[in-house]
C-alpha cells in the first residue's frame, strides 16, 4: 500500500508541475526562435583569428581588404600601402549579423555587446593602443535576429572615426560616411558557423579579414541636391525684391528641361491674367532675372 501510495503522490505532483514544465519549454523554444545567438567579437584571438584595422591614407574611395603576413591565417596583403593601425577611443567598431549564409549587407543587424563603450547604446566598442593598436577591446555580441545555436549566420565587422562624438551608432556613422563626412570601413561579409547559445560557446570570427577605413566621395544624388540648393540661393540673391514679387516662379528641374534649355528659372504669371496681358515667358540664366 505504501509503495502504491508513493506512486500516486508522484503522479499527482507531476500533474501539478506539468503546466509549469510546458510553459518553460514554450519559453525556451520562443527564445531560440527570437534570437539571442552569440558571437565572440574580437579580432585578436591568439592562435585562432588575428586581423587588423587600419586608418585612412587620405585617398578618396581607397578600400583595402585581405590578410597580411601578421594575420592568422596569414596572407599576402601589402600593409605598407595602408595608413597606421587604428587605436584609441576616437575610433569605434560594431559587429553586424543576419541569420543564414550569404545574406546581403542591407539585412544585417547590429549586435549588442556585453562590454560596450559608454554612450554607444550598447552596440559599439573602441580600439586598444600601443602594441595592441589595430585590435578592438573584445566583447561578446548578442544578436536578437540570429537564433541561439544557429548553424550559420552572415557576419560583418565595421569601424568608423567618431572623434567628433556625433556618431554613437553605426546607423548614424554609415549615413555620415555615405555623405563623405567621416572615414569608415567594413570587413566585408562572411559566413560564421555554429553560433553560440544554450550550451554552445560563442565562436571566434573565423573568416574575418583585415581592412581599412577611408573617406567616400558623396553620392551623385547628394552632389546634385547641393548644386540645386546653391543655384536657388544665387538666384534669389541676385533678384531684386520687385522681381521676386512679379509673378510666380517655378525652378525647372533636370527632368523638366528640354535638351537644349540651359539651367535657369521658368518665370510665369498668375493664371488669372489674360493671354493678351500676359508677359512673354523665357528661360533666363541664373545671373539675371527679368520679364519681357
Amino acid at each position: 500500500m505504501a509503495y502504491g501510495g508513493s506512486n500516486l503522490n508522484c503522479e499527482l505532483e507531476f500533474r501539478k508541475m506539468r503546466p509549469t514544465l510546458l510553459t518553460m519549454l514554450a519559453l525556451t523554444w520562443a527564445l531560440s526562435v527570437l534570437g539571442q545567438g552569440t558571437v565572440f567579437f574580437n579580432n585578436r584571438a591568439a592562435g585562432s583569428v588575428v586581423t587588423h584595422v587600419y586608418n585612412s591614407t587620405g585617398l578618396i574611395n581607397y578600400q583595402v581588404r585581405g590578410l597580411g603576413a601578421a594575420d592568422i591565417p596569414s596572407g599576402n596583403l601589402q600593409t605598407n600601402v595602408l595608413g597606421p593601425l587604428l587605436q584609441g577611443s576616437s575610433y569605434w567598431s560594431s559587429l553586424l549579423g543576419a541569420p543564414g549564409a550569404g545574406q546581403p549587407e542591407s539585412s544585417l543587424v547590429v549586435g549588442y555587446l556585453a562590454a560596450p563603450v559608454a554612450g554607444s547604446g550598447g552596440d559599439a566598442t573602441t580600439f586598444r593602443t600601443g602594441v595592441a593598436a589595430g585590435f578592438i577591446a573584445g566583447s561578446t555580441a548578442t544578436f536578437n535576429n540570429v537564433p541561439m545555436g544557429a548553424y550559420v549566420a552572415t557576419i560583418e565587422m565595421v569601424a568608423w572615426d567618431n572623434s567628433s562624438g556625433l556618431y554613437s551608432t553605426w546607423a548614424l556613422a554609415s549615413q555620415a560616411w555615405d555623405s563623405g563626412l567621416i572615414a569608415a570601413g567594413t570587413s566585408g561579409t562572411f559566413n560564421l558557423y555554429h553560433i553560440g547559445g544554450f550550451s554552445l560557446p560563442a565562436p571566434f570570427l573565423y573568416g574575418l579579414q583585415s581592412f581599412n577605413i577611408f573617406v567616400q566621395a558623396p553620392e551623385p544624388k547628394s552632389i546634385a541636391l547641393i548644386a540645386s540648393a546653391a543655384g536657388m540661393l544665387l538666384f534669389f540673391r541676385l533678384c531684386s525684391p520687385e522681381q521676386r514679387k512679379a509673378g510666380s516662379r517655378t525652378l525647372l528641374h533636370d527632368e523638366e528641361r528640354g535638351p537644349n534649355q540651359p539651367l535657369g528659372v521658368h518665370l510665369t504669371t498668375p493664371a488669372s491674367q489674360s493671354a493678351a496681358r500676359r508677359p512673354a515667358v523665357r528661360i533666363v540664366p541664373q545671373t539675371s532675372c527679368c520679364l519681357e
